[in-house]
This record gives structure tokens, sequence and C-alpha cells, in this order.
């Protein structure tokens, strides 16, 4: 029951037209990444999103794309 309840507050977004703007701007880029991650990318651009990863790799070449790696270690 605590994972419906903490499913049901979760906000899905939309992969809409200004996002598919910015995903074939950055395609053109020829920037290497995944399809999938980059549309993950371009949404979060346009709605203003910070993307949490441990994929900072492939994500950190995304220009305008702000990430957050909750993974490491406060203080190192």
């Amino acid at each position: 029951m605590e994972t419906v309840l903490f499913f049901s507050t979760i906000t899905t977004i939309p992969f809409d037209i200004s996002c598919e703007r910015k995903f074939q701007e950055l395609r053109k880029q020829k920037i290497r990444i995944g399809s999938q991650d980059l549309r993950i990318a371009s949404t979060a651009i346009v709605n203003k999103l910070i993307v949490v990863t441990r994929n900072q790799r492939d994500f950190q070449h995304v220009p305008g794309l702000k990430l957050e790696d909750w993974s490491l270690e406060v203080g190192h």
C-alpha cells in the first residue's frame, strides 16, 4: 500500500512538441548519447529541471543540462 501511495504523488512530465524540438536540435549537434537519454535531457532542459543520475559521463556532454549525482558522498 505504501508503494501505491508513494507513486500516486509523482507527476509525469510529457514529452511534448517543445521537448521534441529541443531533442532534434541536440541530435543535430551529434552529441554521443543514447536516444532515450537525449529525450530525458531534452525534457529536463525545456522544463528547467535537474536530472539526478550517476551517469554523469554521458549526460555531461549535453549543453544546458543541469545534473546532480546523489550517490556521491557529501564532502567528496
